[in-house]
């Protein structure tokens, strides 16, 4: 696999459109709160709840997925995970109504969750198939 390309992913944009929703609602309402508004008091209530919802998704769901030459790695706020092609079996996906997840099988027999936007969980379990099987034909 020496000239194969890199393939990131990346799973953060959903979250732009109520962070900037909830941050527009808690500064144009925060003023009018103190003074004693209430409905000021409720926009910025719900401006909070839009902030934090939207970092709550970021936490779970804001990760940076790459795949290359050395394996397959993911970053998340909560910290870097990397797998190694010799340790990957195959990688497959799960939909579970709306969402859908991707997994990889190591060759020890666990499954581990690549925590990634469900739209792009089929073609990141392909791509990881896709090189697994390029790599067995070399060997």
């Amino acid at each position: 696999m020496d000239n194969q390309s890199q393939y990131y992913w990346h799973s953060y944009k959903e979250c732009y459109a109520g962070f900037l929703s909830g941050a527009t609602f808690l500064l144009v309402t925060f003023n009018k709160m103190l003074a004693g508004d209430v409905m000021a008091s409720i926009g910025s209530i719900i401006g909070l709840l839009l902030l934090l919802i939207s970092v709550g998704i970021l936490a779970r769901k804001g990760v940076w997925v790459k795949i290359d030459e050395s394996g397959v790695s993911y970053v998340n706020l909560w910290g870097k995970k990397s797998f190694k092609w010799e340790e990957i079996s195959f990688a497959y996906y799960r939909s579970f109504y709306f969402q859908k997840n991707a997994y990889i099988k190591t060759v020890d027999g666990k499954s581990r969750t690549i925590p990634i936007d469900s739209r792009r969980a089929k073609e990141i379990s392909d791509v990881i198939n896709n090189r697994l099987d390029l790599l067995r034909a070399e060997n």
